[in-house]
């Protein structure tokens, strides 16, 4: 292609993006148009289009930029432009649906620009028209639908509908053959118990296809799927999108080498990652696996080949208890949750138990693929009437017992498998309680994953949140992410338009201990907090560092505090931001006491946050058996884990914590940070400088004690 096709193949849809945003800054109500979003749309739009070396880009937008239209508006264009797919995925449900009901609309109404948008969710959030069916009759006890002579599971693992679920059952049915349920989960009134769900939830082995069960596009998961293949927008989550890539692209969602991506909250997707590498199984579970094989085979209907399983099982059961009493030589340490772990030094489990998990291996591979061959002959539907009623209960059992088969053989690889010595090594550990033993095994990064399955194949991605940075650089989120600094790879980093040093203050009072001092200082917390309380009188969000020193601060507050204190656990996270956006819209003080690591799931405006207080720096706990293989794995390399890993990461999670407080450019208030280390240690100034420019208060000295004080001493 020559220059001026080049040129002519950004220049259109450039235009056609410059127009959209000009129609936006003109007609959108009490839109103000900023800077840094501006860069930010002509950033992506370049990098999407082809203009740059690489169509990777990565683009720290801090609060107030306006990330979600400075991603949405560029991008959209784009994708059409180059007739590709736009994915945009997020880590939070809440996110997803913000971006539906109202970004994407807004977007739709005041740029101009034409194209629609459908939300994408996996599988088993849809109900299954047949299967209802089914768990109707079940309920009802006409379970001679499938003939007098069949012998057949209920279908639901041993859960039976109750006269209340059956009724609940019927009105679903009703609703989707009306159209007033789309069929979604999501979509209910009211929450639906996890066990019926399950029973009626869409799977691969139980469907016949989009019209083959129900009357043509009544199916609610192929309408969404049909549906998404018409879509202009995909808007997923990290895990369906990890999900889809990791099983090779294509397979849920579109092939990545036609699509572009847009992950928001981006910083979420190394972890995420690192989980969908993972496994866990117990020896118990597994040797259920194996008993719920030999118990299905034999109701598989009569012109469906069962084979003999029962050496194959037994071989299996004997490996079981050869990997348990392996693991029953290594030396189990409890912790505080009574729980007994093992963790495999550098990853490196002993021979006996990688050699006890290779053998386990072996015999389990046999039953899966037994079990996943009469899942595909389920599938086939053949037979009379009755056996294909028969196989269509029995599918979605031996389908989800070949994932749990397959699960088990993830699990056991990652424990068998011998790492390159300069590969990253596999995080490997077990727990017991005195009655289970729980395996787990997980990849410390993700990063080569991330590079060779998306990054490599994707025609083009943009990584955006209001933290990507560390300590203000881009190294760590490149050694998890799996990006690079020499490959063409772009970095954006957009700073706030907020007047912080005008709006919000941090302060760091004087204590006598800091946040390594767990005892003492959750003592002096505890006599701190009903003071820092009582000077509230709208919202405050206090941010602690673990369930034991939240209970033990809110256990010590006087009677009239508690009232005003919303604990986290003790309701669910809407409920509880309701309830305090609606005390403080009466005026009335309200404080909600939540963990740091679940900061991100608040969102308070206004006075609904006018001081957030932060307990301690949101170091990782170092009984984590990936953050310790990690570090040992640094170390390894002759790098400090702690300069290298844990002050980064606690920069970031910092910097989210404080985020709490100014989400618009009317919010003002104090931040209070009750740990100070963040002035006594060297890397504490690496953190603060990490920060908006918030205007500091930062006591060097104990505060002089009040003068009454004073006097009654020489009394």
């Amino acid at each position: 292609m020559d220059d001026k096709t080049d040129n002519e193949s950004i220049e259109t849809p450039l235009a056609e993006i410059h127009d959209a945003h000009a129609q936006v800054v003109q007609t959108m109500p009490g839109f103000r148009e900023r800077e840094g979003q501006c860069q930010m749309i002509d950033a992506i739009a370049y990098t999407l289009l082809g203009g740059t070396a690489s169509p990777l880009i990565a683009i720290e937008g801090q609060t107030g930029t306006g990330k979600t239209l400075g991603y949405l508006l560029p991008a959209i264009p784009a994708a059409k432009a180059r007739k590709k797919s736009l994915i945009v995925t997020t880590a939070t449900t809440a996110l997803q649906s913000q971006l539906m009901r109202n970004e994407l609309p807004a977007l739709a109404k005041y740029s101009g620009l034409q194209f629609t948008a459908v939300m994408a969710k996996g599988r088993s959030r849809y109900a299954c028209p047949f299967r209802i069916e089914t768990a109707l009759a079940q309920g009802g006890g006409h379970a001679d639908m499938f003939g007098p002579d069949a012998d057949l599971p209920d279908n639901t693992g041993g859960f039976t509908p109750n006269e209340d679920q059956s009724a609940l059952l019927a009105d679903l049915q009703l609703q989707l053959t009306t159209g007033e349920w789309d069929g979604c989960k999501d979509e209910l009134d009211e929450d639906i118990d996890s066990r019926l769900w399950s029973a009626i939830s869409s799977t691969p082995h139980s469907c016949t296809g989009p019209n083959q069960c129900a009357p043509r596009g009544l199916c609610p998961f192929h309408r969404s799927r049909a549906d998404m293949r018409e879509a202009d927008v995909i808007v997923a989550n990290h895990d369906l999108v990890l999900s889809d890539v990791f099983l090779g692209g294509g397979i849920v969602l579109p092939d990545p080498k036609d699509t572009f991506y847009i992950f928001d909250e981006g910083h979420h997707l190394p972890e995420k990652a690192v989980e969908h590498g993972s496994a866990r199984s117990s020896i118990g579970a597994m040797r259920e696996h194996v008993r719920s094989l030999q118990r299905l085979l034999p109701k598989l209907p009569a012109h469906i080949a069962r084979p003999d399983i029962r050496e194959p099982a037994k071989d299996a059961e004997s490996a079981l208890k050869a990997l348990g009493v392996a693991y029953g030589e290594l030396t189990f340490t409890q912790d505080r949750d009574e729980l007994f772990r093992y963790r495999a030094p550098h990853g490196k489990l002993p021979e006996p138990v990688r050699e006890a998990a290779n053998a386990l291996h072996a015999e389990m591979a046999v039953l899966w693929e037994v079990a996943n061959d009469m899942a595909e002959e389920l599938d086939d539907k053949e037979g009379s009437a009755g056996a294909q009623q028969i196989a269509r209960v029995l599918g979605p059992e031996m389908g989800k017992l070949s994932g749990l088969l397959e699960n088990d053989l993830r699990l056991l690889r990652l424990l068998k498998t011998e790492q390159p010595d300069d590969a990253p090594p596999i995080a490997r550990w077990a727990e017991h309680d005195n009655n289970e033993l729980w395996l787990e095994a997980a990849p410390v990064t993700a990063a080569p994953m991330l590079r060779t399955m998306l990054w490599d194949k994707c025609a083009g991605a943009v990584i955006t949140s209001a933290t990507l940075t560390s300590l203000n650089r881009w190294s760590r989120v490149r050694a998890k992410a799996g990006l690079s600094g020499s490959d063409g790879t772009q970095y954006l980093r957009l700073l706030s338009p907020f007047d912080y040093p005008r709006i919000a203050e941090l302060r760091v009072p004087w204590m006598k201990h800091d946040g390594g001092q767990a005892n003492g200082h959750t003592e002096e917390i505890k006599a701190m907090m009903p003071s820092l309380l009582a000077h509230c009188s709208s919202g405050t969000l206090v941010l602690f560092a673990s369930w034991y020193q939240l209970n033990a601060v809110y256990k010590s507050l006087p009677a009239p505090q508690k009232k005003q204190v919303l604990c986290q656990g003790k309701l669910s996270r809407d409920t509880l931001v309701a309830r305090h956006r609606k005390a403080v819209a009466a005026g009335k003080a309200s404080v909600i006491f939540r963990l740091a690591s679940m900061a991100e799931g608040v969102d308070l405006a206004g006075s609904a946050c006018e001081h957030v207080i932060i307990a301690k720096l949101p170091f990782a706990p170092p009984t984590s058996p990936i953050e310790a293989t990690r570090a040992e794995w640094l170390e390894k390399h002759r790098k400090n884990p702690f300069m290298t890993m844990a002050v980064p990461d606690a920069s970031l999670k910092l910097i989210q914590a404080c985020g709490r407080l100014i989400r618009c450019e009317t919010d003002q208030g104090r931040i209070t940070l009750l740990d100070r280390r963040i002035v006594t240690k060297r890397y504490g100034k690496q953190l603060l400088d990490s920060l908006p420019p918030f205007h500091q208060s930062i006591e060097r000295k104990p505060p002089p004690a009040p003068e009454n004080t004073r006097q009654a001493a020489f009394t």
